[in-house]
């Protein structure tokens, strides 16, 4: 009976074993501090390789992974944060998740093929003239693809015609304070460039010569919500790093990141690819609910750097998007 009381005793002595963010939002590059020290890191029940102590610091490949930290018996509370990888299947097909970031391709500086992280479909360039550059630390945060500041003929294309709802970019114009999209036709300045677009119209978004909206005829969508407003707006520029969502009624096309697209008054579609910067990508095949946006929209932020470009209502303006 002592000794069984003595073990009683022993376990209801023990302090808790907790983990919890020290420092970011929770995604890659965050601080993980357990309560003890001499334990292990776990994520998704395995032991994370050479991560004995009491901090660890988030990686890009185990993101969304459920992370806990075990010492003896002990085992830790959860923390997983809300990946695009969450959203269920429905949304997820006519769409692809393309970032930088985590998958892409290059050589001698260009961009030759970007990964889906959903597995589906890779964004290619054969064409070495065609590719956008790379970067792998912009100035305001990277790896990124880069489009020149000129007219350019650069994209990236899938290998099918897909048919997406919905797109959420975390981008850039040029050098993100010039205020007008060019107004000349002719090269080097080139005219209406395109955010995306399946090489032809209306299956285009792309800026209004010579104002800061998007062009309004013969296009998938003349609007856009840029960092979460609550409603959309044709006034697109100056646009600094930004989030950037497209809404449509989805359409089957061989839809490009970047791509010029369709003459527009006789003018030469040549020159129409995007001028600028992508950080990040998503395409879903259905409008997503308010809730879901919350959460993608949330999770590109604080995975972007953009938090605190959010609403001051916004679900996740000073907490990021963790689902336990």
């Amino acid at each position: 009976m002592l000794s069984l009381s003595l073990d009683i005793t022993s376990h209801l002595s023990s302090p808790s074993l907790t983990i919890a963010i020290a420092s970011g939002g929770g995604y890659a590059g965050s601080l993980y501090r357990a309560s003890r020290p001499g334990g292990q890191w776990h994520a998704d029940g395995v032991p994370v390789a050479g991560a004995s102590g009491p901090e660890w610091t988030m990686t890009m490949a185990l993101e969304g992974a459920a992370i806990t930290y075990r010492l003896g018996p002990q085992t830790s509370n959860t923390i997983k944060m809300w990946m695009p990888t969450d959203l269920p299947a429905s949304y997820r097909l006519n769409g692809g998740w393309w970032d930088p970031k985590r998958g892409i391709t290059t050589s001698s500086g260009r961009v030759s093929a970007i990964a889906d992280q959903f597995g589906v479909r890779p964004m290619v360039q054969a064409t070495v003239a065609n590719q956008p550059d790379y970067t792998p630390a912009a100035s305001d945060g990277g790896p990124a693809i880069v489009w020149p500041e000129t007219a350019n003929t650069r994209f990236l294309a899938p290998a099918a015609p897909f048919a997406p709802a919905y797109w959420i970019f975390v981008m850039r114009y040029r050098n993100g304070t010039v205020a007008t999209f060019p107004s000349e036709a002719a090269v080097p300045d080139g005219d209406y460039p395109a955010i995306i677009s399946s090489g032809a119209s209306p299956n285009r978004v792309m800026g209004e010569r010579g104002t800061a909206n998007l062009f309004q005829t013969s296009v998938w969508t003349g609007t856009a919500r840029k960092n979460a407003a609550p409603t959309p707006s044709a006034t697109l520029l100056p646009l600094p790093k930004s989030l950037v969502e497209l809404q449509g009624v989805p359409v089957s096309a061989l839809w490009s990141l970047g791509r010029g697209a369709g003459a527009v008054q006789d003018d030469p579609a040549a020159v129409r690819g995007w001028r600028g910067t992508f950080y990040d990508c998503l395409a879903l095949g259905q409008v997503p609910t308010d809730s879901m946006r919350d959460f993608i929209v949330g999770c590109l932020a604080w995975r972007n750097g953009l938090q605190s470009s959010l609403p001051n209502g916004h679900t996740f303006r000073h907490v990021a998007t963790m689902l336990r």
